[in-house]
């Protein structure tokens, strides 16, 4: 079981996110473990009623949502492992779909994002990066494992070019004039212009970790009182801020990498509720 996950796993590695990934991969082995559990030792033993079973079981332990991606998860394995031969009846077929809560996501405020890049004064090697970093994730967007794989010969001046995990494509997108001149002074002030990393650590300047960059972020923001400042959380104000100024969609999705316009969709109904909001509150008759 354990060969054919690896196998599954290189798989979808082409297409989908580092996180997706991750996620996948965790949400399978625990599937696994429950299979050995239940005398499951292949995958040709495994049926609807199992599936359903193991949800059942799970369901205490986790969100509606959490429970959602578990089963996305395992119905996109079956359905790989039946792609490639691996099993001839797929036991995810018309299983019920748990659905997911339409909860809305805070959105960072414009005013709390400056408010923690302006907070980053570039005196030093780590800070000069820092907000360079901060300031690149609210100009454009990136995703973090973009932006830790970026090199110098990336920064453009006014653009960046990324290469995405994500079916690994190539994009060159824009970078406002405040990041542009942070990354210049992290370059020309404190990195130097050897080739390698745009981003390196303070000792050996290797590149940094995803994990470095969040924690950094997250810290920054929690000293000044904004709690949940994530790189992705700094993605999606990017995003809806662009929109809420008036951007087009599909600008915002060809900026942020998306291979579909419906994943670019979700910012504008965290805007169309921030509308509503605000249409209930100016409007004379509530």
């Amino acid at each position: 079981m354990n060969r054919i996950l690896t196998e599954y796993i290189l798989e979808i590695g082409l297409t989908l996110s580092d996180k997706t990934i991750q996620n996948n991969k965790y949400q399978m082995r625990k599937f696994i473990e429950w299979m050995n559990k239940n005398g499951l030792d292949k995958l040709t033993a495994v049926k609807r009623k199992h599936i359903v079973q193991y949800l059942r079981d799970i369901k205490g332990d986790y969100t509606q949502d959490s429970l959602s991606m578990y089963q996305l998860a395992i119905s996109r394995f079956f359905k790989w492992a039946l792609k490639t031969k691996k099993i001839t009846e797929n036991p995810c077929e018309d299983l019920e779909v748990i659905k997911r809560e339409h909860t809305r996501k805070s959105v960072c405020s414009h005013a709390d994002v400056i408010k923690v890049i302006e907070s980053i004064k570039p005196y030093d090697f780590a800070s000069a990066r820092d907000r360079a970093i901060a300031e690149l994730f609210y100009s454009s967007g990136p995703r973090v494992s973009e932006l830790i794989e970026l090199q110098l010969s990336d920064f453009l001046g006014e653009s960046i070019r990324i290469e995405s995990g994500k079916g690994a494509k190539t994009r060159t997108i824009p970078v406002n004039a405040a990041a542009r001149k942070a990354i210049e002074e992290w370059i020309h002030g404190w990195r130097g212009t050897d080739e390698g990393y745009l981003f390196v650590t303070t000792r050996h300047y290797k590149g940094l970790r995803r994990s470095e960059v969040s924690k950094n972020l997250r810290l920054k923001g929690e000293v000044l009182g904004v709690k949940g400042l994530t790189p992705h959380a700094m993605r999606h104000a990017f995003a809806t801020h662009m929109l809420d100024a008036g951007a087009d969609l599909r600008l915002i999705q060809e900026v942020l990498g998306h291979s579909s316009i419906t994943s670019t969709q979700r910012y504008t109904q965290v805007t169309a509720a921030e509308m509503q909001s605000r249409f209930k509150t100016f409007h004379p008759r509530g």
